[in-house]
């Protein structure tokens, strides 16, 4: 399918063993498009709407949302949250539920939360919700309701000289795995590259550092801009771990997570053979 220069992706998640990818082509309606795949790259050219809307059932205009990311509460229903500038330097953290992923009811602002975060999937820590968030260091937060959220005191992950997240880090997304919650986050390294890193914390402790990659995981093709390159999403999908990142408002690609590393915990040891793990950044979307 022939998509318009004007795509963007805001989102791609699981839901009934499908890749399902969010997106934007007409940014003047305020509206959003889902399509759906088995395998994470071949998508089906049905479209289906994809709605975010308030109690009175109007739209969240698309143009407004900086990232968004969707997570499957442990009731079995979805938690969508999502950024927006309040003025030119602040940013507020929005929720929104679903019982089926496709229509999202606002919920308002997250209390407190003035970045991008994300709930963990399928998950209570004493009982509450727990929520990972930030736009310089990574911090969490609880709530029993999912609209006031209580702020642990302390960062949970910082910047580290010398490394490649050096710079400011933000959440991209997040796991809930055999060993622990499995964090990908952004930041840029010493040469002004977009990177994704990758964190493992105690599901027993939520704010215990359990691992953290020691060298990015993914890096800013040669040719992107930084400025224009952003994350679409990543999802866990047969096996392997799938990030899908957007060069401007032109195509979708797809990269399969690789790590390696003599520590390597085990949600990020790839199970595919080596030469299908070969594979470069391909597009998923022309």
């Amino acid at each position: 399918m022939t998509l318009k220069e004007s795509l963007r992706g805001f989102e791609i998640f699981v839901r009934n063993k499908k890749a399902c990818l969010v997106y934007s082509v007409h940014p003047e309606k305020k509206f959003l498009t889902l399509r759906k795949s088995s395998d994470g790259t071949a998508f089906s050219p049905k479209q289906e709407r994809f709605e975010l809307v308030s109690s009175l059932g109007l739209p969240e205009n698309p143009r407004a949302i900086l990232d968004m990311a969707i997570t499957e509460l442990p009731s079995g229903k979805y938690f969508l949250t999502y950024a927006k500038k309040s003025d030119k330097t602040s940013v507020r953290l929005y929720g929104a539920t679903s019982s089926a992923a496709q229509r999202f009811k606002k919920i308002g602002i997250l209390s407190g939360i003035r970045a991008f975060g994300m709930v963990v999937p399928a998950y209570h820590f004493e009982q509450r919700s727990a929520l990972y968030f930030g736009d310089r260091v990574i911090s969490i937060a609880f709530s029993s309701d999912l609209k006031k959220w209580d702020i642990f005191p302390k960062a949970v992950l910082s910047t580290r000289k010398n490394h490649f997240d050096h710079s400011t880090l933000r959440v991209a997304r997040i796991f809930l795995t055999d060993e622990g919650i499995a964090l990908f986050y952004l930041t840029k390294n010493m040469q002004g590259k977009l990177c994704l890193g990758a964190a493992l914390f105690d599901k027993y402790a939520p704010g215990k550092l359990l691992w953290r990659s020691s060298h990015p995981l993914w890096e800013q093709p040669a040719g992107w801009q930084t400025n224009r390159t952003r994350l679409v999403g990543i999802i866990s999908l047969r096996q392997r771990f799938i990030a899908y990142f957007q060069e401007g408002d032109g195509r979708i690609f797809a990269d399969i997570l690789q790590y390696a590393a003599r520590d390597t915990p085990k949600f990020l040891k790839n199970p595919l053979k080596k030469k299908q793990q070969d594979t470069a950044t391909s597009p998923t979307l022309t």
